[in-house]
């Protein structure tokens, strides 16, 4: 079980079965598609400082989860472009790290079972972010076909679209494909 596992078990969300599996699972290995659209401008070129991968269209995405329900690393492979990221619990809040950033992020049940993910938060080299600099998501998992489809995206104030990738997951042991 990853941190978000956690959260969803001890708030009581009520999720798609299939985005329970995939947090639910130990050290899981999972594959799918994805499709990266990057903004424009400074925003787009910012998402580099995050590690971001560069735009494509439905390419192959690996991913492996390594750890446990209080701490876990997210090795994100993206046709070959590798974003890692580490998740903390806190309670019912959950921190990703991308290098020098730290998002503080809020987990609540949507209709149908879908799973949104607000940023509460943030920081820099640790020093916490004002409110109006902050990213704006609108990132959310749903559940499809026993596969986990994801929609997340960050928007920067006064910058614009920063990064949105859309795609699919399931584990990699499993052979049909889920698009």
């Amino acid at each position: 079980m990853d941190p978000f596992g956690k959260i969803i078990h001890c708030d009581g969300l009520e999720v798609d079965a299939a985005i329970r599996a995939f947090h639910e699972a130990q050290d899981g290995d999972f594959e799918g598609q994805v499709s990266v659209a990057r903004g424009s401008g400074l925003a787009g070129r910012l998402a580099d400082l995050f590690g971001f991968p560069p735009a494509m269209r439905d390419r192959p995405m690996r991913m492996t989860v390594r750890g446990g329900p209080e701490v876990a690393t997210w090795e994100r492979d993206f046709d070959g472009h590798h974003l890692r990221s580490t998740l903390v619990r806190r309670g019912s809040v959950l921190l990703e790290r991308f290098g020098p950033i730290c998002l503080f992020l809020c987990l609540r049940e949507e209709e149908g079972g879908a799973l949104r993910i607000d940023v509460l938060g943030g920081a820099f080299l640790g020093l916490r972010l004002p409110r109006f600099v902050l990213p704006r998501s609108d990132s959310l998992e749903t559940g499809r076909d026993g596969c986990l489809h994801f929609d997340i995206s960050a928007e920067l104030p006064l910058l614009g679209p920063m990064i949105r990738y859309v795609g699919w997951l399931r584990p990699a042991d499993e052979a049909t494909p889920g698009g």
